[in-house]
């Protein structure tokens, strides 16, 4: 595993938590603004490196936050 792709583990495993314990909208607006920047982001690698990076399309959060994330791709 990267180095890189620890860090994004715990970024998901932090986000997920805090909106397991707050919830709310300001956890869904937050988790709907990350998983918008990392499917920008993953579009970019995936064209640059002409494939398709699965691991970036996890996404994060649980729910309908999450439900939202995976439909959209």
């Amino acid at each position: 595993m990267h180095l890189l792709d620890a860090a994004y583990d715990v970024i998901i495993e932090r986000v997920n938590a805090y909106a397991a314990i707050e919830g709310g909208e300001l956890s869904e607006r937050l988790i709907n603004k990350l998983n918008s920047v990392i499917s920008k982001y993953s579009a970019i690698v995936n064209t640059r490196l002409g494939g398709t990076s699965n691991r970036l399309n996890r996404g994060l959060g649980s729910g309908q936050a999450r439900e939202q994330h995976e439909t959209a791709h």
